[in-house]
């Protein structure tokens, strides 16, 4: 299969890099995984503390971020930010080996191997995505680059400086300092660690829902349904990593491992639950460190989970008529948001190729219903409370950021997955609950028992035919602004333009946000976008549509004292038929048939 030798050729490639990450997360997991069995001893299986584990991984990276800052001027060690987490899981171990602790306790089951096999197998198709790229896609992929190489070249200070973009703004301190320090950690570049680590985080972003659904319903097959819907169910949230949405990817994992601790809290307070709180309240900070709009899907989740809680304790015709309501507010919200040009594609994923998908959650939430009501109401409110969130505006709260809402459209989009592969995971439990309930079993002859497991290995059937199917495996042609021509002119450019060549790229307007009236957001439009950050050549952006057969804009470039002008060919560049009908104003410096340099000729 195609799919799996790509996987293998860039595990071939790119192996000191995937282990690198890989270690560093699976520190990262030994340590959560530590220090919940200190806290709560055997009351979880084995899978659920790894899936947990894996949750929250990336939180004691975050917090060796903090002394490696003054470690690292001391040492010089470029994995000193790894010294911190790998002392504590030592001692956490150590401390479990001195109390004698029996493990005989948490064996490997079934649900384990299963949740490892996943892991393996997605972290090995994912792969397969890095074999047609050579650079991070999109523009946003380039302020990231930018940032995490920025940092590492501060010697490991990454995480002093406040404002971290360009313009000066907030711009994911947490994500881009621990990209940082993998980098320096690894001494790989920060494209490589962008591209690995984005794929890394897909194949594991999946394994919390193990925990959160099986902590529900008690069953590991209710679980590993969720796992194969959350990983291989929808586009999303796979399809973000084309957008470069690599600080939200990362912030949904920390998410998810507050959503699951949330959980613990409800129970009464004693020396343990405090711990527990602590950890929480950190996964929280860690979370909005890493990306700030996590903070308002774990205050919608929080949200979510009180009043489901409050509408579990009403009278049973008030409970169905406010259950009733939200369906239908739910229902308008979709309807409504569906009809607008730029907000219903935040629908796409789940109505396109994933329409299937979406069409079987559909059929089990009856039973979902019926098994875990309170949770499928916590459910449908956080949907009300994702999509309502596109509206909500949030204006001048962030430097460099004039008009936002609470949650964007790609924010929301690669979200979804989540609580719809939560209401998955619940319907197949209680579908599996009613054949028990129902009779039929007891009734049946004993050729007819096979139905339970014939109708789960039909649903996980229908996933798996479904993902080799219809599942993108290869980055989206949207968002490939760099291709292999560019590549070979940026290396021309690099060696035969001077160091103060002013260079002029492509732009494209953007609008991602259908409720502002007036913010239209001007973006790179093809590989010229990376002149600055590979070749260290200033550069000017002018829409791809400029008029280039027009006097005044020979004019406005000279002014401004651009000296060459590039068009690649991926994504939307200039008109080069306009600049070959002016050979007097511009003259072919390069050419290949995807990418051409251009000399501006000035009077």
């Amino acid at each position: 299969m195609k799919i799996v030798w790509d996987g293998l050729l860039i595990l071939g490639k790119d192996w000191d890099i995937l282990l690198g990450i890989l270690s560093a997360v699976l520190l990262g997991s030994g340590i959560i995984f530590l220090c919940l069995k200190m806290l709560l001893g055997d009351e979880l299986t084995l899978p659920g503390y790894f899936s947990l584990g894996l949750g929250g991984s990336l939180l004691p990276l975050l917090l060796g971020l903090i002394p490696s800052v003054f470690l690292n001027s001391l040492f010089r060690f470029p994995a000193v930010f790894l010294l911190a987490p790998l002392v504590f899981f030592v001692g956490l171990f150590l401390f479990f080996k001195i109390k004698g602790y029996n493990w005989s306790a948490q064996k490997a089951d079934v649900s384990f191997l299963a949740l490892i096999l996943i892991l393996l197998v997605s972290i090995l198709l994912r792969l397969a995505f890095l074999s047609r790229l050579i650079l991070p896609p999109y523009f946003d992929s380039i302020t990231h680059y930018e940032i995490i190489k920025g940092f590492s070249a501060n010697g490991g200070s990454f995480i002093l400086p406040i404002s971290t973009t360009p313009n000066g703004g907030y711009y994911h301190l947490g994500f881009h300092g621990l990209a940082a320090a993998l980098a320096l950690a690894l001494q790989a570049d920060a494209k490589d660690i962008l591209l690995v680590f984005g794929q890394i985080l897909l194949a594991i972003l999946p394994l919390p829902l193990f925990f959160a659904v099986r902590q529900e319903t008690r069953l590991d097959l209710a679980g590993l349904f969720a796992v194969l819907l959350a990983g291989w169910g929808w586009g999303m949230p796979a399809h973000a990593v084309n957008w470069g949405k690599y600080p939200a990817l990362a912030s949904l994992l920390l998410f998810e491992f507050v959503f699951c601790l949330a959980g613990f809290l409800e129970r009464p307070t004693n020396r343990r639950q405090w711990f527990i709180t602590v950890i929480f309240v950190l996964g929280v900070c860690g979370a909005g460190l890493i990306h700030t709009r996590a903070l308002a899907l774990i205050a919608i989740v929080f949200a979510s989970r009180f009043l489901a809680a409050a509408w579990s304790r009403l009278a049973g015709r008030l409970r169905a008529a406010l259950f009733l309501l939200a369906a239908a507010l739910l229902i308008a919200l979709v309807v409504f948001i569906r009809a607008g040009s730029t907000l219903g594609l935040v629908f796409d994923p789940y109505l396109g190729n994933g329409l299937g998908v979406t069409l079987l959650i559909l059929g089990l939430f009856p039973f979902a219903l019926k098994t875990c009501p309170r949770a499928v109401f916590a459910v449908i409110l956080s949907l009300i409370f994702f999509l309502g969130c596109l509206f909500v505006p949030v204006i001048n709260l962030l430097p460099g950021y004039e008009y936002q809402t609470l949650l964007d459209r790609p924010y929301v989009e690669m979200t979804l997955f989540f609580p719809l592969s939560l209401l998955g995971g619940l319907g197949l439990a209680g579908l599996l609950k009613a054949f028990r309930e129902s009779g039929l079993l007891l009734r049946a002859a004993s050729r007819a028992r096979w139905l339970p497991g014939a109708a789960t290995a039909l649903l996980f059937a229908a996933i798996i035919v479904n993902t080799g199917a219809k599942y993108d495996f290869y980055p989206s042609s949207c968002c490939q602004i760099f291709g292999e021509a560019d590549a070979v002119a940026f290396d021309w450019m690099d060696k035969k333009l001077p160091g103060d060549a002013y260079i002029l790229i492509a732009s494209s307007r953007l609008n991602v946000l259908e409720t502002s009236p007036t913010v239209v957001r001007s973006a790179g439009s093809d590989a010229g976008t990376w002149i600055g950050p590979l070749i260290g050549r200033s550069a000017l952006s002018l829409p791809f549509d400029t008029d280039f057969g027009q006097q005044k804009t020979r004019n406005r470039l000279c002014r401004r004292g651009i000296t060459h002008i590039y068009i690649g060919g991926t994504g939307q560049g200039f008109d080069q038929n306009q600049l070959k009908g002016r050979p007097d104003w511009f003259e072919m410096a390069f050419f290949l048939p995807k990418a051409q340099v251009y000399r501006l000729i000035c009077p």
